[in-house]
């Protein structure tokens, strides 16, 4: 199929790509359609693929505007896709060999995130942070891909494999 993605992909993101999108055609990995957070089951298909060639159709609510992916993948579908390193390997695979000075730049580029909080109203008041999908510095960090934690890990972050209901702490003044 022609795809309107112009987005440069080596050799393995596209063959990852094809894998992936054969599993989708004969079933092999799992879909659901649920009704939008505001609760409509309109939606108007916007694209049947996205900009990494992977099959999966995004359509915009039509009672609310909520862009999204529908059908999408299911619980264990997701956790399977972003807990095996799929998805980084497929859509960002340099950082999993990022060095020292490559992970301090890719830090460097998401501060705004830091200088936000700090400057916000609460922002002196946080002490503790979670940050779910963390491939970057905090105190405590849950990510599904096992190569990030490992890398995170290689930088001195206390990085955990997981997702939230696998945190077993409390009190954090801020979780991202």
């Amino acid at each position: 199929p022609a795809y309107p993605a112009t987005e440069p992909m080596d050799a393995e993101q596209r063959r990852l790509a094809e894998d992936f999108n054969a599993q989708v055609a004969t079933g092999k990995i799992a879909f659901e359609s649920v009704p939008c957070l505001c609760g409509a089951e309109r939606f108007v298909l916007i694209a049947r693929y996205d900009r990494y060639r992977i099959r999966q159709d995004s359509v915009i609510c039509a009672k609310c505007g909520l862009i999204q992916s529908m059908p999408r993948l299911t619980e264990s579908a997701y956790r399977d896709f972003y807990g095996s390193d799929l998805y980084r390997r497929l859509y960002n695979p340099q950082v999993l060999r990022l060095d020292a000075d490559g992970f301090e730049a890719m830090v460097r580029v998401r501060s705004y995130r830091f200088e936000f909080v700090r400057t916000a109203p609460e922002g002196p008041k946080i002490r503790k942070v979670l940050e779910l999908g963390c491939g970057g510095r905090t105190a405590i960090g849950y990510e599904p891909s096992p190569g990030l934690v490992s890398l995170g890990r290689s930088f001195g972050l206390d990085l955990r494999q997981g997702w939230i209901e696998d945190i077993d702490e409390g009190g954090f003044d801020l979780i991202v």
